[in-house]
């Protein structure tokens, strides 16, 4: 098919007018749209300590991934082994074995304190 024919086939065709009712339905969906508030802004001054406390973390983190003692380290950084060996999470007072309990305890804790933090700021008390 050349430039010729798909002209002629273009312009051939009957004129396209829309279905009855079509533009009412269009200008009532508009107006509908038109009369609605508008959106509810998003909280950033509740986001921004978030964001504040992943910044602090990652920092943390690259700081103490960085020290002597996971340099020295033999073992893979994959196991994890080295989190315990850090300086900055040593506990000379327990011995090897309470360590991972303390970890979880730790842990299980400060995940609850996050819950109930998120389910304070989202008004849910539940």
């Amino acid at each position: 098919m050349n430039d010729v024919e798909f002209g002629r086939v273009l312009n051939g065709g009957a004129e396209v007018v829309p279905s009855s009712g079509f533009v009412g339905a269009v200008m009532d969906a508009v107006r509908r749209e038109a009369t609605l508030p508008p959106p509810i802004p998003f909280p950033w001054a509740r986001v921004w300590p978030a964001f504040a406390a992943v910044a602090v973390a990652v920092a943390w983190t690259a700081i103490a991934a960085s020290s002597d003692t996971v340099a020295r380290s033999t073992e893979p950084l994959l196991s994890l082994q080295w989190v315990v060996s850090l300086p900055a999470l040593s506990m000379p007072s327990l011995p090897g074995r309470l360590v991972g309990p303390a970890f979880l305890a730790l842990s299980l804790a400060l995940a609850f304190v996050c819950f109930r933090f998120a389910m304070r700021l989202t008004g849910n008390r539940s």
